[in-house]
């Protein structure tokens, strides 16, 4: 099922535009995050897009961001030790985590060098219902993170939710076991389901480049297809889609030579 949820999609001339904006909106997002609520939790996404987001926290966002009161968690992770190159946790802390002023305890890691991955999913679950509460369940329409960050492959998977794969239908748990990825690197992954993806005041979606056009086309507009995971993920305040120019140029709607066009549902 689409989620139907406020969305709105911000086009950037480049990724490092892109990078600027989406880190000064969490700069923004993470003020008022501690001011409602006393701390702000924030999940980082994998894979390349994010990275010159984190140079961006590990430059300009070091002063920025309430770092003494955030919690960082990660949408996904793979079933690697945290020093492989191959790790998410591994790429955040080499771009930015060993710079920045956040206590070591409120960086909640995937263990993806535990094994089997089950018993990684398991002790993940476990922080997740220590840290937000709720008796480890989830209640519709009440937010568990304050911004949630995620990438588009080019499938269409977010996380490590792919196309077709039993993951994606998963309702009933926080997290899930993807064991047969489809895609490079084929090892197993750790990933937060539908439901926890979506339990979240804010999704920030990062799209860059050429190869990310027909797929973002896919999520944003009407499509007689059956929906990817990244257009399934829902939010309990609002979406943004952060673009650069080369992913949305050509799509009716929206108008690359402009920052921002609210108003894509």
């Amino acid at each position: 099922m689409v989620p139907s949820v406020r969305t709105t999609v911000e086009v950037l001339p480049d990724s490092e535009a892109l990078a600027t904006k989406v880190g000064e909106r969490l700069a923004e997002a993470g003020r008022t995050a501690v001011a409602r609520s006393g701390r702000f939790l924030l999940v980082l996404p994998g894979g390349t897009t994010p990275l010159p987001l984190f140079r961006w926290l590990a430059g300009p966002g070091l002063a920025r961001l309430p770092w003494e009161w955030t919690h960082l968690l990660w949408g996904d992770e793979r079933c690697v030790a945290p020093d492989d190159p191959r790790s998410n946790y591994g790429a955040a802390f080499a771009e930015f985590l060993a710079r920045v002023p956040i206590p070591p305890r409120q960086v909640h890691r995937w263990l993806g060098e535990v094994i089997p991955p089950a018993a990684a999913a398991a002790a993940f679950e476990e922080m997740l219902g220590s840290l937000v509460g709720s008796g480890g369940r989830f209640v519709a329409g009440r937010p568990v993170f304050d911004v949630m960050i995620l990438g588009i492959g080019p499938d269409g998977h977010t996380a490590s939710l792919f196309p077709g794969r039993p993951a994606v239908e998963i309702t009933n748990r926080w997290v899930a076991v993807e064991s047969e990825p489809p895609r490079d690197p084929k090892v197993p992954r750790l990933t937060l389901t539908l439901p926890a993806l979506s339990a979240s005041r804010d999704v920030y979606f990062l799209a860059t480049g050429v190869e990310k056009r027909e797929v973002v086309r896919r999520v944003l507009l009407p499509s007689p297809e059956p929906p990817v995971p990244a257009a399934r993920v829902g939010a309990t305040d609002a979406r943004t889609f952060f673009l650069d120019r080369s992913s949305a140029d050509g799509m009716p709607g929206i108008d690359p030579r402009v920052r921002t066009e609210p108003g894509v549902a």
